[in-house]
């Protein structure tokens, strides 16, 4: 009875472990079923936004891999002179591909090679255009050169690409997005082993605008050549326009030099060296002088000294001056530059002959009779201590003293001697070249001041001849 009892026991305690094991089961199977409908869900989802979301956005892809964009650059506008005639022109630099790949790679030829190539396998040729100067001297600092884009630059213009070359200096840098003209393109299909099939689309390039400047290149060639191997400058303005006829500035560079290499071994080694020169040079030859360059403007301003003198009632015709050779005030001693170097006086002098004579005593005096803040006006009227708006980059303003300036500046009060040294054109006074020009040209034209300009015609709209003000 009792072995029967433990047997039924026995079956029991299996019949039991058999359900429990069939609920673990049932609880994976749950459990897995779950973890597959949630694995089911998200990719389901995970495929319709592909699909209905980003459908378009890996089309655009496909098409992408499907097609090929070939940019078509646009040749830039030339600069002409005043005659109508080329400053500078585009020369076509030549390639050979060595396959007909997307981004092949490419080797430099020469002309006649490329003219070989193009009657036998013309899709093996290919150009860039780069620009030759044919006053690359005379009128670097003017007109300027180009180089290939900077990272800077492709940063502020959105429109560069890496590949561009820019206009450095000059109106090549003021003047670049006139020049540039907009790139055209073709674009092509291509198989799975990246070649060109057929061409799908294609706009032309538009060329930029060509500028119709006021140079003349063979005055400024007698200019530049008359400069020599001085460190200087030169302005030469029309004076019933203002427009600029030459504008020089000394030491220059070639602006062809900054160009595209050449292919002869020698001549390349040569541009090579001269590159490097211009950068070592402490004469600074990229820096224009003409319009960047502050000076004392020295005995030129005696004629503003003169006019400021009429204005305000401190001088006329018959006022006269005593030159002894020195002038002495107190401990201190303003000679003339006629007593500096031959020890002679010009006696009594009036204003007409003392213009002639450039004579430092009667402008000592009469930059006293006038007062530095007269004189400070009628130099600011005349256009110093502020900018022509020539359409260059690098103008300065110089600087035009008075009593004023000088406490604020300097910390100290103005003294007598200031004003003579002002009144002669010394001192603290510093003017441009470019702005002296203007002055001269106002003085020419009885008052009538004129913005100095270079651009005529910007292949947009033709410029007005003149823009200047009476000043009364």
């Amino acid at each position: 009875m009792s072995n029967l009892f433990f047997c039924s026991s026995k079956r029991a305690s299996v019949i039991t472990d058999g359900y429990g094991l069939n609920q673990n089961r049932s609880r994976k199977i749950w459990i897995l079923s779950l973890i597959f409908l949630a694995t089911m869900v998200t990719l389901l989802t995970r495929l319709a936004h592909l699909q209905l979301v980003q459908g378009a956005y890996y089309r655009q892809l496909a098409d992408a891999n499907r097609y090929f964009r070939q940019v078509i650059p646009a040749e830039r506008g030339v600069l002409l002179d005043r005659y109508h005639q080329l400053l500078v022109h585009n020369k076509k630099i030549y390639f050979q591909n060595k396959s007909d790949d997307l981004y092949p790679e490419k080797s430099r030829i020469d002309h006649q090679r490329a003219m070989e190539l193009m009657t036998e396998e013309s899709w093996r040729v290919t150009y860039e255009l780069r620009r030759q100067y044919l006053y690359p001297q005379e009128l670097a600092h003017v007109l300027g050169y180009l180089a290939p884009v900077e990272a800077h630059e492709l940063i502020n213009n959105r429109q560069l690409k890496v590949r561009d070359w820019v206009g450095k200096l000059g109106l090549e840098q003021t003047l670049d997005q006139v020049l540039r003209g907009q790139d055209g393109y073709q674009i092509f299909e291509i198989d799975t082993f990246g070649k060109k099939q057929r061409l799908i689309n294609e706009l032309e390039a538009q060329s930029g605008h060509d500028i119709y400047t006021s140079l003349d290149p063979y005055l400024s060639r007698v200019a530049y050549q008359a400069l020599g191997e001085m460190v200087g400058a030169v302005v030469v303005l029309d004076a019933d326009t203002g427009q600029i006829l030459s504008l020089i500035s000394t030491p220059s560079f070639n602006s062809n030099d900054l160009g595209e290499s050449v292919l002869d071994e020698a001549r390349e080694v040569a541009r090579q060296l001269a590159v490097r020169q211009y950068f070592q040079d402490e004469r600074k030859p990229f820096f224009n002088r003409a319009i960047g360059g502050v000076y004392p403007p020295g005995s030129v301003f005696k004629m503003v000294t003169s006019i400021a003198g009429l204005e305000v009632d401190a001088l006329d015709e018959h006022k006269t001056v005593l030159d002894e050779g020195i002038l002495r005030v107190n401990e201190y001693e303003y000679a003339n530059w006629l007593y500096t170097a031959q020890g002679a006086t010009d006696g009594e002098i009036a204003l007409v002959r003392a213009i002639a004579r450039s004579n430092d005593i009667y402008f000592y005096k009469a930059a006293e009779w006038i007062g530095p803040t007269n004189l400070a006006r009628q130099a600011r009227e005349l256009g110093f201590g502020e900018l022509t708006g020539v359409e260059l980059s690098g103008e300065a303003k110089g600087l035009v003293p008075d009593p004023a300036w000088k406490e604020e500046v300097i910390g100290e009060r103005w003294f007598l001697g200031n004003t003579y040294h002002f009144g002669i054109g010394q001192g603290d006074i510093a003017v441009t070249p470019i702005q002296v020009a203007q002055m001269v040209q106002a003085l020419t034209k009885k008052g009538e001041l004129c913005q100095p300009r270079l651009v005529v015609d910007d292949g947009k709209n033709a410029w007005s001849q003149k823009n200047c003000r009476n000043l009364g």
